[in-house]
C-alpha cells in the first residue's frame, strides 16, 4: 500500500501525529518526516525550498506516497516536495492543516519581530510542548536536545520570512479550524491555496490550530481517513 507522510509544523518534531493514528486505515503506513537537525546531528534548513527537496528525497527513497500531510508551515514544506514528487510523475494529495498562502505577508513580518527579538531563545522555549520536552529528558529546557529542537524553531521562522510559494501540478485538501482567527484572510476560503494548486478541496474542523492534534484529534483523523481511501480506489 501507498504510504502516508506527516511533515511537522514549527518545531519540527512528530509526536503530535500519534493522535490520529487509531483513526487511520489499518492498511495504510504512516512515516513521520522529522526536520533535519531535529536530533542536532546535522544543520537545520533555513529554506522551504532546499527543505522540500530533502523531504522528497527521503520519500523517494521509502515507499511510495498516497498523501503528504503538513500542519502549519508543514504544510508549505509538504507542497514544496509535493512540486519535485510531481516532476518524477508521483503525485500524492498534499492535506495541509491551517497553511495560509494568502497570510504569508503577515507570517513572514511576524517572523522578522520574533527572530530579531534579542530574547528569542525565551520566546522559542514556549513554542515547545512540554510532552516533547519531557521526552527528551529536558524538563528544565536545558540540555543538547532542546537546544537543537530551539535551533529548527529559529531556522523555521527564518524559512517563513524567506518563503515565496510557485504554482504547481499538486492537488491540495485544505484542512481549515473552524475556531482559529484567521485575520485578515479570513474570508479566503482556501487561505490562498487556490492561486497555487491545480485543485484546492477545503474542508472545515470544529476545533482550533493548537487543539488540532488533541481535542480535533478525530475529526482530523476522519478527514485523512477520507483522503487515503479515495487515493486508493484510484
Amino acid at each position: 500500500a501507498r504510504s502516508l507522510y506527516c511533515i511537522p509544523g514549527i518545531g519540527g518534531t512528530v509526536f503530535s501525529f500519534k493522535t490520529i493514528l487509531d483513526g487511520l486505515p489499518a492498511w495504510l503506513p504512516v512515516h513521520g518526516l522529522p526536520y533535519p537537525g531535529t536530533a542536532g546531528r546535522e544543520a537545520p534548513i533555513r529554506r522551504l525550498d532546499r527543505l522540500g527537496a530533502v523531504l522528497a528525497d527521503r520519500i523517494r527513497r521509502a515507499s511510495p506516497p498516497t498523501a503528504l500531510l503538513g500542519y502549519s508551515l508543514g504544510g508549505f514544506a509538504a507542497f514544496e516536495a509535493a512540486r519535485l514528487l510531481a516532476a518524477d510523475g508521483i503525485s500524492p494529495t498534499v492535506v495541509v492543516i491551517d497553511t495560509s498562502p494568502a497570510g504569508l505577508p503577515s507570517l513572514r513580518s511576524f517572523a522578522a519581530r520574533v527572530t530579531s527579538a534579542r530574547d528569542w531563545k525565551m520566546r522559542f522555549k514556549n513554542v515547545l510542548p512540554q510532552g516533547v520536552i519531557d521526552r527528551l529528558g529536558g524538563g528544565g529546557g536545558k540540555g543538547r536536545a532542546i537546544e537543537s529542537l530551539r535551533d529548527v524553531v529559529a531556522a523555521g521562522f527564518e524559512a517563513m520570512r524567506f518563503h515565496d510559494p510557485q504554482p504547481a501540478p499538486v492537488d491540495v485538501v485544505l484542512i481549515r479550524t473552524a475556531e482559529t482567527d484567521f485575520g485578515p484572510i479570513a474570508d479566503v476560503a482556501d487561505l490562498g491555496w487556490g492561486e497555487l494548486a491545480r485543485h484546492v478541496e477545503v474542508v472545515e474542523i470544529p476545533t482550533a490550530h493548537l487543539e488540532v492534534f488533541r481535542g480535533g484529534s478525530m475529526d482530523l483523523a476522519r478527514v485523512v481517513r477520507a483522503v487515503v481511501e479515495r487515493n486508493r480506489q484510484r
